[in-house]
């Protein structure tokens, strides 16, 4: 055997595994192409930035893109995700922030409200007014973040849709990675993937029903609470009429 037939003989398996990690990408990038949602679709405005709406979402992108589903099934994956994951971020994100804020507001403003009224004793000072003033704006502005926050839920909506950000998460790991439930033998397994996609469907759907059901729920009782009062009030009404006729 000459040395140049040994120089073939070498790299020719180096070009056969070249050739098939090209050829693997020229389908990853095909596939990429052919499906109508992208990378951009989940993408939400956080703190002045876009980010993914889920943590190492390329990873998770990438293992939905490479695996055996069918075309029309990779897209609804990520339409489902897309839709359902993005909305609760979205809740979750929203909430946070009013939550947070309101709460830092309140905690700053009852602090400084006593520690300046404390100090500013001197009637005679050209900054006792001033003071006065800004003291008497906290405790309005106090009563006003408290009873928004009161209103709107923004606490309890918070940690709704946070808990239920993680749970959908966790659903779509366990998914991809055939864990849990997922975890079934199968003897055919075009059956099996067919049998994962309609539970992660039915269970996706179902975290969303739920989650979206509590929220509705805290609006009622909100609705409730307001006619109750009314009620009462016009109860209350009603008998003073009573008792004076």
């Amino acid at each position: 055997m000459t040395e140049e037939n040994v120089e073939i003989n070498i790299f020719q398996p180096l070009d056969n595994q070249n050739n098939e990690q090209n050829k693997y990408n020229d389908k990853e990038i095909d596939n990429k192409k052919n499906l109508s949602i992208n990378k951009k679709d989940f993408e939400i405005w956080c703190c002045c930035c876009k980010k993914y709406i889920i943590k190492n979402f390329n990873t998770l992108y990438d293992i939905i893109i490479s695996s055996q589903y069918e075309r029309k099934d990779k897209q609804i994956i990520l339409a489902r995700i897309q839709r359902i994951y993005k909305k609760i971020r979205k809740q979750q994100v929203k909430n946070k922030f009013h939550y947070i804020s309101s709460k830092i507001f309140i905690i700053f403003a009852s602090i400084l409200s006593p520690a300046i009224t404390s100090l500013n004793t001197d009637s005679t000072t050209t900054s006792y007014v001033y003071l006065w003033w800004f003291v008497w704006t906290l405790q309005i502005g106090i009563s006003i973040v408290a009873s928004l926050s009161s209103f709107f839920k923004w606490d309890h909506k918070y940690f709704l849709y946070a808990e239920y950000k993680d749970k959908i998460e966790l659903e779509i790991w366990n998914f991809l990675e055939n864990n849990n439930e997922y975890n079934r033998e199968f003897e055919d397994q075009t059956v099996a993937y067919k049998y994962n996609l309609s539970l992660f469907y039915h269970r996706l759907e179902n975290l969303y029903k739920s989650v979206s059901n509590k929220d509705n729920k805290m609006e009622n009782n909100q609705e409730d609470k307001k006619i109750t009062k009314k009620n009462n009030v016009n109860t209350e009404n009603s008998e003073k009429k009573t008792d004076e006729e």
